[in-house]
């Protein structure tokens, strides 16, 4: 008995596996065939299709290779072929695409009429096909707008396309069109943050800095590897693999390398704050914060690199053999600039906005002395001028040490 329902049971998963290969087959023709006979309508219209949606309600549309036309075929039924109703409208009269639950609805006008396709959309697939033809119309309307730029990379900011964002590898530009307006901006001219790890992007849009919403991933991976790429080429490397400073453009990269790139406008940064874990940026005229996450060590590359910024504010170069750069506090340096015969005292070397320095002849040099207080040590200077200038020194060997440099100068022009 056993024997016999084994038996049995091994016979009815048997005949199961054989009918099931046999309906996939079956449907698989199906499919075929519907196929192929959509591609006959479709043909004998002079309509050569660039993407086809076919829904199990007798509905079919299809995008043609120029992406201007949409045809729609209702009541289509393959073992009926000529039975159907056919109809085209223009593309750039889509104005925009819904979902709600398991429908899609594509809104289009016509005689300045709002009309409406709707789509049953119980698969990920159709739900997706319907997403791609209304980006492809929309990234179409971009290139139209813009003919001077090839655009290498789209993508769109959600599911519904209420943005469209394109880059042009060779130019940075990066463009991007809605339902009102587009634009298009030189990626290389502005503020952005791109973060491949998180899908992060941040850029200014109409003078405000904006996160970016992103639909599909591979976008801000390709850019970003655009952008390094061409960094690496053409800008002037300041540390390696990390920090790099356009000269022409006054503009510097900061980057981890590998997911993570921000461009800094010097010309439009106020002041920039250091934490344990991040370098944060101030905009002028603007209440934005710009926050970098990185590790204590670029911390202090970045701050070395300000510095080197500021003082070739003063000069192009010193040279380190005879001029002096003295450390007399934080941020604070005094420089006996003997290659241009003057004295330099510079206050806030880690910002941008708040940097100043101011100057002395050695003609001008007076006295130098040191003063000490309970709070702090200083060296006051005195000009032929009768100007006072006094130089805070972090300890009281510093201060000595720089009366000394100004004593000597004095000295050798007695």
């Amino acid at each position: 008995m056993k024997i016999f329902i084994l038996v049995l049971a091994i016979l009815t998963v048997a005949i199961s596996a054989v009918a099931l290969l046999l309906f996939i087959k079956v449907k698989a023709q199906y499919v075929k065939r519907t196929e192929e006979l959509i591609d006959e309508i479709l043909k004998s219209r002079s309509f050569e299709s660039e993407d086809i949606i076919i829904t199990p309600n007798k509905l079919v549309l299809a995008l043609n290779k120029q992406l201007s036309r949409i045809a729609i075929i209702e009541n289509y039924n393959p073992d009926m072929p000529d039975i159907y109703t056919y109809s085209e409208i223009m593309s750039a009269s889509v104005v925009n695409i819904e979902i709600n639950a398991f429908v899609v609805k594509i809104n289009y006008r016509a005689d300045g009429i709002i009309n409406t396709i709707i789509i049953p959309a119980f698969s990920k697939e159709i739900r997706n096909s319907c997403h791609e033809i209304f980006k492809k119309i929309l990234c179409k309307k971009l290139e139209y707008r813009f003919p001077d730029f090839k655009f290498n990379f789209f993508a769109s900011s959600d599911w519904e396309c209420n943005y469209i964002w394109a880059y042009d590898a060779s130019k940075a530009g990066f463009a991007w069109i809605n339902s009102t307006d587009y634009k298009i901006v030189n990626l290389r001219k502005e503020f952005f943050t791109i973060d491949t790890k998180y899908n992060y992007f941040e850029l200014s849009m109409s003078g405000q800095p904006m996160q970016l919403m992103v639909y599909e991933n591979d976008f801000l991976s390709n850019i970003f590897t655009n952008i390094l790429e061409t960094i690496r080429s053409h800008v002037a490397l300041i540390d390696e693999g990390q920090i790099f400073y356009d000269n022409y453009a006054n503009i510097v990269y900061i980057t981890n390398g590998y997911s993570s790139i921000q461009s800094l406008l010097l010309d439009r940064i106020e002041e920039v704050f250091y934490r344990d874990n991040k370098i944060s940026f101030t905009l002028l005229n603007n209440k934005k914060v710009i926050h970098y996450l990185c590790d204590s060590d670029f911390i202090k590359k970045f701050e070395n690199f300000v510095e080197s910024y500021n003082l070739r504010k003063i000069a192009n170069s010193f040279d380190y053999k005879t001029d002096r750069l003295i450390n007399v506090n934080t941020n604070t340096k005094f420089i006996v600039d003997i290659t241009r015969d003057r004295l330099v005292y510079c206050a806030n070397l880690n910002k941008f906005h708040g940097f100043s320095f101011l100057t002395i002849a050695f003609s001008n040099l007076e006295s130098a002395d040191v003063v000490r207080t309970p709070s702090r040590n200083y060296v006051r200077i005195k000009t032929k001028d009768d100007e006072v200038l006094d130089v805070t020194c972090l300890k009281n060997e510093i201060a000595h040490y720089v009366k000394a440099q100004i004593d000597e100068i004095i000295n050798e022009d007695v």
